[in-house]
């Protein structure tokens, strides 16, 4: 099985582009931790230059410019950061406030703060953490793991 078309409007109520940002990034690692091998993230690029309906706001990069929206960097960094992790076996793993997915490298872990993203929600790495809009994700190696 896999996962196909799955994305985010930016233009839903409450959501907008840092929201998006967030969800996007998000999507991976919950397939991921449920068993799918192949997860699309709809939509690659959005199909109309004017975006005044939500079915033409899901695309991570903007159509013509190719100009990345914060979906597409927040997942280019999860992508750079942590694409080589080996699921090691399926499982939602409730961690806390978080959760976490186990790969052969040890743990994925992310947790989010409750409510909507307001504002201008940066998508920055330090150290071993990626923090998107309100949430938080990091690798904890193997021998950090009890």
């Amino acid at each position: 099985m896999c996962v196909t078309e799955w994305g985010y409007c930016r233009l839903r109520e409450n959501l907008g582009e840092d929201g998006q940002a967030e969800m996007d990034a998000r999507l991976p690692l919950v397939t991921g931790a449920l068993g799918v091998p192949v997860t699309i993230v709809f939509e690659l690029i959005d199909p109309r230059v004017q975006q005044t309906e939500c079915g033409h706001s899901y695309g991570l990069y903007e159509t013509g410019s190719l100009r990345p929206h914060p979906a597409g960097i927040a997942v280019q960094h999860l992508l750079n950061r942590y694409g080589g992790q080996v699921v090691r076996e399926p499982g939602l793993l409730r961690r806390g406030s978080g959760w976490g997915l186990k790969t052969g490298s040890g743990e994925l872990r992310w947790s989010s703060v409750p409510g909507p993203v307001k504002g201008s929600a940066p998508i920055s790495t330090l150290g071993d953490t990626m923090s998107v809009g309100n949430s938080k994700l990091w690798l904890e190696e193997a021998q950090g793991l009890q």
